[in-house]
């Protein structure tokens, strides 16, 4: 019985390891971006430009969301009219 909950918590548990290999890929990408524009790691205008990189890729996200639903909703058009 007590394996149960374990089995069933181990597909989260890897979910949740993925995402935290994600998230570290990409911090490591915003530093090494701010790092070749020069900017000093533990510097305000270093923290400013780990926003700006976070940002920007949250903007190309949604950008990329929203194409998928615009080109969801296009075929979903295209199958009602067929």
């Amino acid at each position: 019985m007590r394996r149960a909950p374990l089995a069933l918590l181990l597909p989260l548990l890897c979910g949740c390891a993925v995402a935290q290999a994600i998230d570290d890929m990409e911090r490591r990408a915003d530093q090494a971006a701010c790092d070749g524009f020069g900017f000093q790691r533990g510097t305000t205008p270093y923290a400013n430009c780990m926003m700006q990189q976070s940002a920007q890729r949250a903007a190309e996200d949604q950008a990329a969301m929203d194409r998928a639903a615009w080109q969801n909703a296009q075929q979903q058009r295209r199958n009602r009219n067929n």
